[in-house]
Formats: structure tokens, C-alpha cells, sequence
């Protein structure tokens, strides 16, 4: 089951990051890295420092985006997840960063009529109980690459959700995550 939950994220992944348009910028708008403090304090944090552990590799970082329970189970899987990010995100671009765009609130309210359903999708994968499932968001984040002396970023959405006053990665978005900013 676990290696099937990790070739569905990785083969998702991948099809989200070939299917993004990298355009071509002449000044960078990137925020400072996340640090470890940072992280799980907000919704932003964690989803661009979850691109950033796997750009950087930085296995720590990467775990941490998970609430600690779930974390540990990717750890003892035989599937290594973080290497099979690390490995598919490989290219001869140089990672510079991420920036920080806006969220939009998933709920009922916001026009997520599904909001119930994504919840419990959220507890089901990620081994947790669906009241516990707070506040869920979905992040627009451009991701900063130099590749061949040009810059390029690239727009990705990221779900994200909060659990007990911490903020955690759930899963990537389409493009079409109804922003209307």
C-alpha cells in the first residue's frame, strides 16, 4: 500500500512540475529560505519549505512537513519518498527559491463544495483523525530556477492543512485551483 501511495505522489509530482510553464524573469522576487522554526507555524511555510527540503535536500525539512506519526510510517516504508522526490526533481537548473503569492481558505464558504470530503481524504491518507483536521488552504507559490545564465519560475499550487495549531503539506494542486489573484 505505501508503495503505492508513493508512486501515485511522485508520478503526480512530476506530471504537475512537466505540465508547469516556466517563464522567463530578469529580476528575482524570493523570499528568505524557511527555517526550521518557521516551518509549521503557517500555511505559506510549509508548503514552499516543502519544495525547498527537496530542492536542497534537506531530509529533515522534508519530514517535518508531515504531522510527526505519518512522517515516522514514510520512514519505516520500504519506498524511500524522500529520494524518489529528490531524484525526479533532479535537473540542470539551480534551485534559487520560492516566493510567497496568496492562499484561498477550502471551505464551503470559499466555494469548496467538497470541503467535507477533501478532510476526510486528508485523514484517510495521512493517518489521521478527521476532526482533528483544521483549517485547510490551498498556496500559490512561484519557484525560482537558473538554468543556461537565465532565470525562469514556475507557478504551483500546494494543499495544505492545520492540525493542532501546527500547518502541514497534504498534496499538489492543478493549475486550474481557482485563483482569482
Amino acid at each position: 500500500m505505501r508503495k503505492l501511495i508513493s508512486a501515485i505522489l511522485l508520478a503526480s509530482t512530476l506530471f504537475l512540475l512537466c505540465a508547469c510553464d516556466f517563464n522567463s524573469v530578469s529580476s528575482l522576487d524570493i523570499d528568505d529560505p524557511v527555517t526550521s522554526e518557521q516551518l509549521n507555524t503557517d500555511g505559506a511555510y510549509v508548503a514552499r519549505g516543502f519544495f525547498e527540503s527537496i530542492f536542497n535536500e534537506n531530509e529533515d525539512l522534508f519530514y517535518r512537513c508531515f504531522p510527526a506519526d505519518y512522517a515516522e510510517s514514510l520512514k519505516n516504508s520500504d519506498t524511500d519518498l524522500f529520494q524518489q522526490y529528490v531524484n525526479a526533481m533532479q535537473s540542470d537548473s539551480t534551485f534559487l527559491g520560492t516566493k510567497y503569492r496568496s492562499y484561498n481558505i477550502v471551505s464551503v464558504d470559499a466555494g469548496y463544495d467538497d470541503e467535507e470530503s477533501i478532510r476526510e481524504n486528508i485523514a484517510t491518507f495521512q493517518q489521521q483523525d478527521v476532526e482533528d483536521v483544521g483549517e485547510m488552504q490551498i498556496i500559490k507559490l512561484d519557484v525560482y530556477f537558473r538554468t543556461g545564465g537565465e532565470n525562469y519560475n514556475t507557478t504551483i499550487y500546494v494543499m495544505v492543512y492545520e492540525m493542532d495549531g501546527m500547518w502541514y503539506f497534504y498534496e499538489l494542486q492543478n493549475s486550474d485551483a481557482e485563483f482569482e489573484n
